[in-house]
């Protein structure tokens, strides 16, 4: 029988080797919910949208520009595509 559910230690491997134990669907809506608030905050921290606190702040351009590049990496963006 197959085991489905890795065990702690194959657990361990997949996340030091850089891999997350999730369905592909969840990691599409992640990487495009955070590719989208990062670019909110990002727009709203260097005053291009109008209205809150963090309008011309630079702490939210820098955490827009992070969560937004998070988001991207989520997606696959960043990956190496030769095939090897």
């Amino acid at each position: 029988m197959i085991d489905l559910i890795p065990s702690g230690q194959q657990r361990l491997h997949l996340l030091l080797s850089g891999g997350l134990i999730m369905p592909s669907w969840l990691r599409t809506t992640l990487g495009v919910l955070l590719v989208l608030a990062g670019f909110v905050w990002f727009l709203q921290g260097i005053s291009v949208l109008p209205g809150t606190f963090m309008r011309g702040s630079t702490l939210w351009t820098v955490i827009g520009a992070v969560v937004a590049i998070g988001g991207l990496s989520l997606l696959g963006v960043f990956r190496n595509r030769t095939g090897k």
